[in-house]
């Protein structure tokens, strides 16, 4: 079983592929692009290209949270948009989970912190910070994918 996890940025897109249990690989694109759609084109982009490669059974994409900055979550929004076309373009088949679902699921909390993500994933293997860049995004990208395996597995149990 092989998902990708995506923590997705105003400009940035971090990924985590997980192969069965094992984390194997995270990557991250920051766009330095002029315009609001060529950040978006580029980012999606990015992410097809690298999915398509991998040929994954599922992505699974954090939602976007409609916080304070309505301007920021909008942003957000756009970029999630992109790469759900891009994956569908793909026929890829893509999951997408709430910060807190993944967060109560992965680390029994639903408001954990950064430092809560980090500290997990170094006690699961120490040497997932350094697969991570020790970048905060490839962390959250790293959990969001084991989240898909959690429930894959669930899956699995349940129906076989």
């Amino acid at each position: 079983m092989k998902i990708v996890g995506v923590d997705l940025g105003i400009r940035k897109i971090a990924l985590s592929i997980w192969q069965d249990e094992l984390l194997v690989h995270t990557a991250a694109f920051e766009s330095k692009a002029g315009t609001r759609e060529k950040e978006l084109m580029e980012c999606a982009d990015w992410l097809a290209v690298l999915v398509d490669y991998e040929n994954p059974d599922y992505v699974i994409i954090e939602e976007t949270l409609v916080g304070n900055n309505v301007k920021y979550s909008i942003k957000l929004a756009q970029m999630m948009g992109a790469c759900l076309l891009r994956m569908a373009e793909l026929q890829q088949d893509t999951l997408t989970v709430n910060v807190s679902t993944w967060k109560r699921e992965v680390l029994g909390k639903g408001n954990a912190s950064k430092d809560m993500v980090r500290d997990y994933l170094m006690s699961y293997n120490s040497v997932y910070p350094e697969l991570c860049g020790w970048d905060q995004d490839r962390f959250d990208a790293a959990c969001i994918g084991y989240y898909g395996f959690i429930i894959h597995r669930r899956a699995v149990a349940a129906f076989g």
